[in-house]
């Protein structure tokens, strides 16, 4: 049996999970995202079933595939599922808009 890894940070809810939880409160005025640790203070949220990460390091909300973010989530650690209102960043729902 394979030991776990103690670096790496488990959430208790799976990914897929968690981003259906999310995107199923993106029309709400104060939608669920998921709360990613890390330089950018990112986040991440799926908008029309489009899983979108933003990040103070971003101009603007880069498209993200679900391999992708969970090589994000490996590389910053565990995420939590949070109010957008709770995020410590204080983005607002229109920054989750592509150009």
């Amino acid at each position: 049996m394979a030991r776990a890894n103690p670096t790496i940070p488990t959430n208790p809810t799976p990914l897929e999970d968690s981003l259906d939880e999310i995107a199923d409160t993106w029309t709400e005025p104060d939608p669920k995202i998921l709360g990613v640790p890390g330089e950018g203070v990112p986040a991440v949220a799926v908008v029309r079933g489009q899983i979108r990460f933003l990040s103070y390091n971003f101009v603007y909300p880069q498209p993200c595939s679900l391999d992708r973010l969970r090589k994000i989530l490996r590389e910053r650690g565990e995420y939590h599922v949070i109010r957008l209102s709770d995020h410590p960043a204080g983005y607002r729902k229109e920054q989750f808009r592509l150009p």
